[in-house]
């Protein structure tokens, strides 16, 4: 993930994150 990763790819890596515990890796998003 970087600064141009938007949307859909941030949900799936909150979702993966705040229910599978997935260790999400890379710099800060969009943050759309």
């Amino acid at each position: 993930m970087d600064k141009n990763t938007a949307s859909a790819s941030e949900m799936l890596a909150l979702t993966l994150r705040e229910y599978l515990g997935a260790i999400v890796v890379g710099e800060k998003t969009y943050g759309k």
